[in-house]
């Protein structure tokens, strides 16, 4: 452990300490009044405080490492016992000091233990019950912030490699070569394709802060790029979109499906002179959706995903807005699919 952190990090025991001698002498204080000088009672709380308090600030992280395997009843039950001990041992170690410095008769130190242990036993389980719910949740939030640090990380560069992708020399040159035959032979559909195009730059642009999308945004940006793409390839390039409107509101990670597919393009379409057929389909699983890209490939294994790239991000933000929820998945015949819950985290950001 760093010097600095672990000076930081005694500095806040004793200044809980501190807190909990002054809070308890004046609690004595408004019980009992003056019965006892202040600055004795003070002196007395600070002993009791920095020795109950620095062991246990040294022993609960320690147990509750090893506690919080078992199930809540057991956990706290054992967080209960620990800080009776940790009472008993601090009270024993202060009165010992007190003792000594008092110059107090030996015969009187067991009986002043059992009559200042009971109080004391109270102040420390409710100190470390507090201390331990707290921390519980400061982790919590910490762990949520820097999930939700990485996930707009990982959807930024996500929506980079969109972007990249869309004005790629050769892809745009194609879809512009494209929409300038299409003029004098079909305006209408160079007028779609148009569309399109603009749709697919606008989205990658205009996907910023949405961690999450409705499947049916991401189904129509697919079958845009999809069909854009097919103006490419010509008859090369065959694709099916299988999405029942009932799983449109369901949320997908942005460039979910995109992604799926352009492997599928840049592997399997562009390398063969036949060409193929890509297929989207969406499907129930139980209180699931499952978005499948077939593209009658050869397939690869997860070992051959690139770190960083396209799928391993994909992976990644699917771990990090749905946990064990939702899995990328590798299957035979060019076959990759992830599956999502059908009710979304409410916590998640979303944009249609």
């Amino acid at each position: 452990m760093p010097r600095f952190q672990l000076i930081r990090q005694a500095a806040g025991v004793l200044a809980v300490n501190l807190a909990v001698a002054c809070a308890v002498m004046l609690l004595t204080f408004s019980f009992y009044g003056g019965r006892r000088p202040l600055v004795e009672q003070l002196i007395n709380n600070l002993v009791f405080a920095n020795c109950i308090g620095t062991l246990a600030a040294c022993t609960i992280p320690w147990a509750c490492g090893r506690l919080w395997r078992y199930r809540p009843v057991i956990r706290w039950a054992g967080l209960v016992v620990v800080l009776l001990l940790v009472s008993f041992a601090g009270c024993s170690a202060a009165m010992w000091i007190i003792f000594v410095l008092l110059g107090s008769p030996w015969t009187r130190y067991w009986p002043s233990v059992r009559a200042t242990y009971i109080s004391t036993a109270v102040v420390t389980l409710c100190v470390g019950i507090t201390a331990t719910v707290y921390e519980m949740y400061r982790r919590r939030i910490t762990a949520a912030e820097v999930e939700r640090e990485e996930a707009r990380k990982l959807a930024a560069e996500a929506q980079f490699s969109s972007l990249e992708s869309r004005v790629q020399p050769h892809f745009l040159f194609n879809t512009l070569n494209s929409i300038s035959a299409l003029i004098a032979e079909d305006p209408a559909k160079a007028e779609a394709l148009v569309e399109r195009l603009s749709r697919l730059l606008r989205s990658s642009l205009d996907s910023q802060g949405a961690a999450l999308i409705p499947l049916s945004s991401e189904v129509k940006l697919a079958g845009d790029y999809l069909a854009i793409q097919q103006t490419r390839f010509g008859q090369r390039l065959r694709f099916e979109i299988d999405s029942p409107v009932e799983l449109g509101g369901v949320l997908v990670p942005p460039f979910s499906i995109q992604t799926l597919v352009e492997n599928s393009i840049k592997f399997v379409i562009a390398p063969s002179r036949e060409g193929g057929l890509i297929r989207v389909a969406a499907v129930r699983e139980d209180a699931a959706v499952r978005v499948a890209v077939h593209d009658g490939g050869p397939g690869f294994t997860a070992s051959a995903i690139e770190p960083g790239r396209g799928l391993d991000n994909l992976r990644a933000r699917l771990r990090i807005h749905f946990g064990d929820e939702a899995k990328l998945s590798l299957g035979p015949g060019g076959v990759v699919s992830f599956r999502v819950p059908e009710c979304a985290p409410t916590s998640s950001t979303t944009k249609s």
